[in-house]
């Protein structure tokens, strides 16, 4: 594991330092005439600017769809975990834009490792294997989407962070039984989650899983009370603030409006031609790529080779935990129906805002990484067949992560974003 972290650390480095930070140019794949404020890390500008307004102002922003500065201003709705561990970082290192860009995205860096470690920590507590787990973790480590993110200004590494932290709490009650410490260590994670972002509410039929999937282990009644009592002391609050500014406690009618810019469903569905190619020509093509990497504002993309490569290593892992499934002789099938619903809920949460507006990024299926890492990972150890025949695969797969991971960094995204760069100088103002 300590190669894995070494290299997740050089390769984080290296997706920094050659992605821009707050710079304009020309976007690739479309509207290549019209210079874009932002060409970098997708959001990042906007997050970084509710860090700011946070650190200078003393107070929280408060998201207006009316505001003339919206492009600015369109993650003000965010909930203020990551925001309020960003800001003393900020007040540190605010004081040029190189330096507020190496300590705000350190935070990410360090928050996936953190999260690579959760994910070694539980899949190793739900399976009691040394190669799942380890494969689990490397293979997220190295996944190109989850290095950039990791490498980027934002709130969804923190809500990765919360979600691994459940499943390991949930790990370890179905280790050694559900006490009223662990029921509130797991309302402390979920009112963190909702104050982190809206999509940690996925993790309550997860939690209620996990709690009543082991009988000789479930809690009482008092316990489970306590539990989401915990929870909702400690998102209360921000639902108090939310429902007085927006009608919403979960501002999820200010998330709408954010999403103002992206295309609406209905057009895509049009421009696809009907529904069915909508869903399985436009979304889940550009999802599953998306998934493994295309940088910038979804604009710079792997080519279709490397595609193939990812798309194959994937199919056959996920054969290997359908084996896993069938066979029930490795794992226990409460383990594999943890990890397909809280897939399954974030899939959910994908296809519905798809269903509203195209915007098929596979990164929002990111907080089920626990879920598809760990498939990945059993699936991996039921193929090998042994525990160190499971490492050296693993190792095979991870060189050739870390091979695209190289050419991402040293060669396709310099020269992409100088590109982009390049044609605000060739484009009239």
């Amino acid at each position: 594991m300590l190669v894995v972290f070494g290299l997740y650390v050089l390769l984080s480095l290296a997706y920094i330092s050659v992605t821009p930070y707050r710079t304009s140019g020309c976007l690739l794949t479309r509207m290549q005439d019209v210079v874009q404020q932002d060409i970098g890390a997708p959001d990042e500008r906007q997050h970084t600017n509710y860090i700011r307004h946070l650190a200078r102002e003393k107070s929280f922003p408060v998201f207006d769809p009316e505001s003339p500065d919206l492009y600015e201003t369109y993650q003000s709705h965010q909930p203020p975990l990551y925001y309020l561990m960003a800001a003393p970082i900020e007040m540190m290192v605010g004081g040029s834009e190189e330096s507020e860009m190496w300590g705000l995205r350190l935070v990410n860096v360090f928050l996936g490792a953190l999260v690579i470690f959760g994910i070694y920590t539980g899949i190793r507590r739900l399976t009691g294997s040394e190669a799942a787990s380890v494969a689990a973790a490397a293979l997220t480590a190295f996944l190109p989407m989850f290095l950039a993110m990791s490498s980027a200004v934002s709130n969804d590494m923190l809500l990765y962070l919360v979600v691994v932290a459940t499943m390991n709490i949930i790990a370890i009650g179905w280790e050694r039984g559900w006490n009223l410490k662990l029921c509130l260590w797991l309302g402390v994670a979920l009112g963190l989650g909702v104050l982190t972002k809206t999509t940690a509410i996925v993790l309550i039929p997860v939690a209620i899983y996990g709690l009543l999937a082991k009988k000789d282990a479930r809690p009482s009644a008092r316990n489970v009370a306590a539990l989401f009592g915990v929870a909702v002391l400690i998102a209360l609050p921000w639902l108090i603030r939310n429902q007085s500014l927006y009608g919403d406690p979960l501002a999820i009618g200010a998330f709408q409006k954010a999403s103002v810019g992206n295309l609406a469903a209905s057009v895509g569905i049009e421009r696809a031609g009907g529904p069915l190619s909508y869903w399985f020509h436009f979304v889940a093509p550009a999802g599953i790529e998306s998934f493994w990497g295309v940088f910038g504002y979804f604009d710079v993309f792997l080519t279709q080779a490397i595609y193939w490569i990812f798309h194959i290593v994937g199919l056959v892992l996920l054969a290997g935990f359908g084996w896993s499934v069938v066979k029930r002789d490795d794992v226990p099938m409460r383990v594999h129906l943890l990890l397909l619903l809280l897939f399954l809920m974030v899939l959910a949460a994908f296809v519905s805002y798809n269903a509203n507006y195209f915007q098929a990024q596979g990164r929002y299926l990111y907080p089920a990484t626990f879920a598809i890492a760990g498939a990945f990972g059993i699936g991996l150890r039921k193929l090998a067949g042994n525990e160190r025949r499971a490492l050296a695969f693993t190792a095979g797969i991870a060189a050739v992560f870390v091979a695209v991971n190289i050419y991402a960094t040293f060669y396709l995204l310099p020269s992409a974003f100088e590109f982009m760069q390049r044609c605000v100088n060739s484009t009239p103002s």
